[in-house]
């Protein structure tokens, strides 16, 4: 039996200065509340077993559907599970071209589901979409057989993830952040909507209503992980997720419901899209000057240099925050950061980096700026890119 090893992280922290309401705040708690209830246990772990097994799919899928008329160079593929389109928004073009570039692999199309899944008790889990860049990884999981009365937020009682066969390896820590999709999007503005573009609501105690169920009463659940080190990468990695009994939350108390252990090993892609970009542009009002940046179509990663070494104060790294990104036809996506992590890389202090995933798939080729807030600020600072010099 092995000890149960905390390996969450704290998500980037968002001045007030852009918190668009207070449902914001509201919302993003209760999608992530089981996390907190998680970093607060440990527990023996059951022993592993009932292990996916799968080859990779990166350059081709196996299931091609062609429709009628339509010539043989236009593949079509399976579209994103809905709790994976909710998580990383994407229009049908964009899952289609991450799908053939091998950043998001849609599982049934590379295996049959009978051996994707895992049932203990009358709960069988299904992976469904993976998507993954160097540093971010994205996977969706079908829940079927377990359905909570009313309006209560359902949950794992223990959530693990690690990378390579021995979970206790110093490289095989991976931050995580899981949850069961509430059908809860943002929009444009950073404001909390349905997925269908639909206001909130609340019951009758002013709880605020999500829609965890799908048309068909199925849950699905959305683990993502990234690298602690901006050195390491994910990409053509195996990852492990365990799941371990299932129950509901509330006020991060865990209410058990279904005991069971669902294990899963899957490899990642080892495609990648990202585009660097070489930078020297001093941020105003920090002693910060940006480095590079690194954009994949879903995350960010941004190093710094702080000329006086940087200082950690309580809660606060001083390190710049990343907020999104203006594109070439300046269309400005403000609000595209949805957490991540930021550190100092040296003991001295002097550079920091910054490792962000996003709301959405973005071109990261049509990036001319970049949108930043200090902690001091009140305004994004619009830093530009140095297209000239792009890498891919």
């Amino acid at each position: 039996m092995r000890e149960h090893r905390d390996i969450f992280t704290d998500e980037i922290r968002i001045p007030d200065v852009v918190l668009r309401k207070a449902d914001d705040a509201f919302a993003r708690i209760q999608k992530e509340g089981n996390l907190e209830m998680n970093r607060k246990k440990e527990q023996k772990k059951k022993k592993r077993r009932n292990f996916l097994r799968r080859q990779t799919a990166a350059a081709a899928c196996i299931c091609l559907l062609v429709a009628a008329g339509i010539t043989a160079t236009a593949a079509i593929h399976r579209l994103w599970s809905r709790g994976m389109q909710g998580t990383v928004r994407a229009t049908q073009t964009q899952q289609q071209e991450l799908i053939e570039q091998g950043v998001a692999t849609v599982l049934e199309e590379t295996e049959s589901p009978e051996n994707l899944s895992v049932t203990d008790g009358a709960i069988t889990i299904t992976p469904q979409t993976v998507i993954v860049d160097s540093h971010f990884a994205h996977v969706s999981f079908l829940v079927e057989g377990y359905a909570p009365d009313g309006n209560v937020e359902p949950a794992f009682e223990f959530t693990e993830a690690w990378l390579g066969e021995d979970p206790d390896a110093e490289n095989a820590q991976a931050s995580i952040n899981a949850s069961f999709y509430n059908g809860i999007v943002s929009d444009e503005n950073g404001n909390p909507v349905y997925e269908d573009g639909t206001a909130l609501e609340s019951d009758g105690d002013g709880r605020l209503i999500s829609r965890y169920q799908d048309e068909s009463g199925r849950l699905e659940y959305i683990v993502s992980v990234h690298s602690s080190d901006p050195q390491s990468s994910l990409s053509g990695q195996t990852l492990h997720v365990s799941l371990s009994n299932l129950g509901t939350v509330s006020k991060a108390e865990y209410i058990p419901a279904q005991e069971g252990n669902w294990e899963f090993a899957i490899p990642l892609s080892d495609s990648d899209s990202t585009v660097s970009f070489p930078a020297d542009s001093p941020i105003d009002g920090t002693g910060f000057v940006l480095k590079s940046v690194d954009l994949s179509p879903i995350s960010a990663t941004i190093q710094y240099d702080a000329d006086p070494p940087g200082e950690i104060r309580e809660d606060e790294t001083g390190i710049p925050h990343f907020m999104g990104v203006v594109l070439e036809d300046g269309t400005r996506l403000p609000y595209l950061a949805d957490g991540g992590s930021d550190r100092y890389t040296d003991e001295t202090m002097t550079s920091a980096c910054t490792m962000s995933r996003f709301d959405r798939v973005i071109d990261p080729r049509a990036v001319t700026s970049i949108l930043i807030l200090t902690e001091a600020g009140t305004d994004m600072q619009e830093v530009p890119l140095r297209r000239e010099s792009v890498s891919e």
